[in-house]
């Protein structure tokens, strides 16, 4: 299978820390992530940490 590269690029005029917070918390996933349709913790956990795993699949079918 080819590699597809895609870029997107916004500017958002917020603190570091509270964009960090929104793009980890998999509540809001689905919400700015446009590539998913599931975004999900997995194995019992629910915040994003090291180590925390996550079942994602994208709109085109493809799950990870």
């Amino acid at each position: 299978m080819e590699a597809i590269k895609f870029t997107e690029q916004i500017s958002i005029n917020e603190s570091l820390k509270k964009v960090f917070d929104f793009t980890q918390n998999y509540n809001n996933r689905l919400k700015w992530d446009t590539f998913l349709k599931k975004a999900d913790l997995i194995d019992g956990a629910t915040i994003a940490d090291k180590g925390v795993r996550a079942y994602c699949v994208a709109k085109n079918g493809i799950e990870w």
